[in-house]
């Protein structure tokens, strides 16, 4: 059977969400749609659409489950409180069951598919599947810094460092194209304060998420641990 292959795009400027899909988008052999994980019941096609469905779904989405021409693959899925009516629905519900295991970024998302009979697990964030290149770094990703901060960096840091902010402002195949092409140098984030660059920076580098305790424990759970 042919297939197309689609990857989730984020709905607003969300530089969290867009390196996620950077990631799943170096294990793809194409891109053939962007799909906007927001309107997913919308999408229509004549050959099926292969799909890595990631992140956190919550008050964002009008619609769900997805349409029909949707061969979902769920890792690194969460919904939030805002969602939990739609997820938890009797037709969502069939919706997982149809396409489990799902692979769940929380303990909290787990939990609750587990208590419908849904066949999930705890997989992580997508991010830990981001390929340490062997081409030569030569950049440093400054993330999320405010003024106060970026005081405190050495001029010389500065002068080989991209400065990337949450919410980018720019359109989102743009920063795509841009965080694709600077994958191989993710690891060298020397700071920030967005949990989905953290994680994808562990393997190199000592990394401090600033993200309230509260935060870190209802959204990603079991990622503490791996956290000072």
């Amino acid at each position: 059977m042919d297939y197309k292959f689609g990857l989730l795009r984020a709905s607003g400027l969300n530089l969290g969400d867009d390196i996620q899909s950077v990631v799943v988008r170096s294990y793809l052999p194409r891109i053939d749609y962007y799909l906007d994980g927001c309107f997913l019941h919308r999408v229509k096609s004549d050959v099926p659409i292969k799909l890595i469905i990631h992140g956190r779904f919550d008050s964002h989405i009008r619609g769900w489950p997805p349409a029909d021409c949707i061969r979902p693959l769920f890792i690194s899925f969460a919904f939030g409180e805002y969602a939990f009516k739609q997820m938890l629905a009797e037709d969502s519900i069939s919706y997982f069951k149809k396409h489990e295991p799902i692979g769940c970024r929380d303990l909290l998302t787990r939990d609750l598919l587990r208590e419908k009979g849904v066949e999930a697990y705890f997989s992580g964030c997508v991010t830990f599947m981001l390929n340490e290149s062997k081409l030569p770094r030569s950049n440093i990703l400054l993330t999320d810094l405010d003024i106060e901060a970026m005081k405190h960096i050495p001029k010389e840091v500065k002068l080989q460092s991209i400065v990337l902010k949450h919410g980018s402002g720019v359109p989102w195949e743009g920063i795509s194209d841009l965080l694709y092409s600077l994958s191989p140098r993710l690891y060298q984030a020397i700071k920030n304060t967005k949990i989905h660059i953290a994680l994808g920076t562990l393997q190199q580098v000592c990394v401090k998420a600033t993200d309230s305790k509260s935060r870190i424990e209802r959204r990603f759970s079991k990622a503490e641990e791996l956290i000072e």
